[in-house]
């Protein structure tokens, strides 16, 4: 219980309660919210399908538990990017992370801020002769931000995991935190729970919030 917004109201639903009989006791608004947001009450309607991905897929960044993100994505197809670009980007300037509008504006060409000053480099330009004609500081940027201009150090390391993990939701690509996860166990989860944890209550996005006091009891609203 650290970087506590203050709040009034508690979640609709304690998904722990009444766990033991959910499929006779709960209703059916109790049975969804907890499945979509904890993985639990869930209503299988066939041994194949155990979650049904239609079901607030317009909304599937905030609404999903990672559980379902991840059983959607392998079995069809939906929510395998971290982020939704199509979600709230009419007003991505205010809601939206700073590593989802990064991560959205380098893939996906959607909001990008507008700015007076461009990025620091241009990971496109000189990138045909980029291991003798770019700067250290340009390769571990382009590295970091684009995934281009990589420094391999042998034939199984395509990145330093140590390098940048105390930042590493902010500062690692896409691809960085998959490979590092798959190789080294680092950043497999969507969050990092404790990056800015002192000011989770006015840094954080909602979604974060919710999955790290779900999963990790950190970042939780008072009630």
């Amino acid at each position: 219980q650290k970087g506590c917004a203050q709040a009034t109201t508690a979640l609709p639903y304690d998904c722990q309660a009444g766990y033991a009989k959910w499929q006779t006791g709960w209703s059916e608004d109790k049975k969804r919210w907890c499945c979509h947001h904890s993985s639990v009450g869930c209503t299988v309607t066939t041994s194949t399908h155990a979650f049904d991905c239609d079901a607030g897929f317009d909304k599937w960044e905030e609404g999903w538990s990672n559980q379902k993100q991840q059983w959607c994505c392998s079995k069809e197809g939906k929510a395998c990017d971290p982020y939704d670009c199509d979600f709230k980007l009419s007003i991505a300037h205010t809601s939206w992370s700073d590593s989802k509008k990064l991560w959205c504006c380098e893939r996906k060409q959607k909001g990008c801020a507008q700015a007076t000053t461009a990025l620091p480099y241009d990971c496109q330009a000189g990138y045909a002769k980029w291991q003798t004609g770019w700067s250290e500081d340009k390769k571990r940027w382009c590295c970091h931000h684009s995934s281009v201009g990589c420094t391999v150090t042998t034939s199984t390391h395509a990145f330093d995991c140590d390098a940048g993990f105390d930042k590493w939701e902010e500062g690692w690509s896409n691809q960085k935190q998959q490979w590092c996860c798959s190789k080294e166990g680092k950043a497999c989860d969507p969050y990092d729970c404790d990056f800015k944890l002192s000011i989770a209550h006015t840094s954080w996005s909602d979604s974060k919030k919710l999955w790290c006091c779900e999963r990790k009891q950190k970042g939780c609203a008072q009630a």
